[in-house]
């Protein structure tokens, strides 16, 4: 009996509010994994907030998104 196998398999898919938009991501993203994923290539200036809480950068590797969670990518603002 052959058995089929493919590598998407091994994860189910989430979908989580990427700046107010739905995005489907493996259930093993980080958020580091996600910008990458959405193009995102310079990160220095950015800020992000999961569930309306700020994530430091040094935590973005290690820091999974779950099930419906709220990402804002904040942008630097200049003005005056």
């Amino acid at each position: 009996m052959k058995r089929e196998f493919t590598f998407r398999s091994l994860f189910s898919m989430i979908k989580v509010s990427i700046n107010n938009s739905i995005e489907k991501l493996d259930s093993n993203t980080s958020i580091l994994k996600a910008l990458e994923s959405l193009g995102y290539k310079n990160t220095v200036m950015l800020g992000i907030a999961v569930n309306q809480v700020f994530i430091p950068k040094d935590q973005w590797a290690n820091t999974y998104l779950q099930e419906n969670d709220q990402v804002d990518i904040l942008n630097p603002i200049s003005g005056g």
